[in-house]
């Protein structure tokens, strides 16, 4: 700091090493952790929009599916679906390399469900299971995943970690012939 004298006044300019160290130091010690919740705030910002990508994707699946004509559920039967990253379709040559998202319609048994644990009663076969399950990964890696996914439920055990599960039940609404 230097200090000069004019006249009556003391003039005051610049500032030591000493002060300049102490401020750069107090700085660091403030930002370094704002720093760390920075990128974690970031990351769990990105899981969050997947997560509600997954959701709508799923929600409009299941929509498109219990709005099908029952006779024609079968084609929605292990269809890979390929998504971008606002949950829209990708059409054409190009859809499965352009995707974000895969997704894939699993659909229960044609008899129906069961819907006791008394085995003397029939299945319900106006009724069906559907579970939509979501990679957040795209074309093969993805199909991949929702295949893990597939035996996971199978065998019980937990599915991936990158694969969202929406599950519902159909009810054919449709009047008989």
């Amino acid at each position: 700091m230097v200090t000069t004298t004019r006249g009556k006044y003391i003039v005051t300019t610049g500032a030591t090493l000493v002060e300049v160290v102490i401020t750069v130091g107090i700085l660091v010690t403030v930002m370094i952790p704002l720093l760390g919740l920075l990128s974690a705030a970031v990351e769990t910002s990105g899981k969050a929009a997947s997560i509600t990508t997954s959701a709508r994707i799923a929600s409009r699946l299941l929509g498109e599916v219990q709005q099908a004509d029952w006779t024609k559920l079968e084609d929605w039967k292990n269809k890979d679906v390929y998504l971008d990253d606002q949950g829209m379709e990708c059409i054409g040559a190009k859809g499965q390399e352009n995707a974000v998202y895969t997704a894939r319609v699993r659909l229960g048994p044609t008899t129906g469900v069961q819907m006791t644990t008394t085995p003397t009663v029939p299945a319900n076969s106006w009724q069906r299971q559907a579970v939509v399950m979501v990679a957040s990964r795209p074309g093969n890696s993805g199909k991949t995943s929702l295949d893990a996914a597939e035996a996971a439920i199978d065998a019980g055990r937990a599915v991936p970690r990158e694969v969202r599960i929406s599950r519902t039940l159909l009810v054919n609404l449709e009047k008989a012939p």
